[in-house]
């Protein structure tokens, strides 16, 4: 399942300390570190024959950060500034995060695969130059100690037509499709249909949190 949070200013650079496991996001009770090693970071690249492809990377220390939003909010501002329109609001929506959990269906050996799928999903639906990596977490336990189900965050920019409009990117016909597209889309890659739509028992649920600050209540939906 899919899960969509969204994010201002002043809630950035946490969620971005969490994705790239930064000290202090290493020293929650829920992170193992002795298992930090297993994660891993995908992302768009041009494979030595040219084409764009999305693979593991490796990440550049310390990024992303507050400065990469920052420059894109600096960017979409010049360009608003020069077509006489206003800039960017103190409380607009700057990033929104897809976290995607891996389905249990999976076949052992496509998990990886399972997550660059679905960041190249992603980034086809929001735009390549507005992602800022897919974050692929294998270290976090439940309170019981045992393992949590692996998932990946796929932060980005909502930018659409030269400025951020989150609403318009995401309006609520995204929600209700998006699972079931995923869904075609990784059967048609993979050749059988990870389970990644909801269930009947929570289709009608909301499956994206409009205020959250803490990456706990984004947990707690991958949970």
């Amino acid at each position: 399942m899919a899960h969509i949070a969204k994010y201002k200013a002043t809630s950035v650079g946490h969620m971005l300390a969490h994705y790239r496991r930064d000290e202090s996001s290493l020293g929650r009770e829920n992170i193992d570190p002795t298992r930090a090693k297993n994660d891993m970071v995908v992302a768009h690249y041009k494979n030595k024959d040219g084409e764009l492809v999305v693979g593991r990377v490796v990440p550049r220390e310390g990024e992303p950060n507050w400065g990469t939003v920052e420059r894109r909010i600096e960017r979409v501002n010049e360009a608003q500034k020069a077509a006489g329109k206003r800039a960017t609001r103190k409380d607009a929506v700057v990033m929104a995060d897809v976290v995607v959990t891996l389905p249990d269906n999976v076949r052992k050996g496509d998990e990886d695969r399972f997550f660059r799928l679905t960041y190249w999903y992603l980034s086809n639906k929001f735009g390549i130059d507005n992602m800022m990596g897919g974050y692929v977490h294998k270290d976090e336990v439940l309170k019981d100690g045992t393992p949590a189900r692996d998932h990946m965050h796929a932060p980005f920019t909502p930018i659409l037509d030269g400025r951020f409009n989150y609403k318009k990117m995401c309006p609520r016909s995204f929600y209700q499709s998006m699972h079931k597209e995923l869904g075609d889309y990784l059967e048609r890659c993979l050749g059988y249909r990870p389970e990644v739509e909801l269930g009947e028992d929570t289709r009608a649920r909301r499956v994206y949190t409009d205020k959250s600050v803490d990456i706990d209540k984004v947990r707690d939906a991958v949970d």
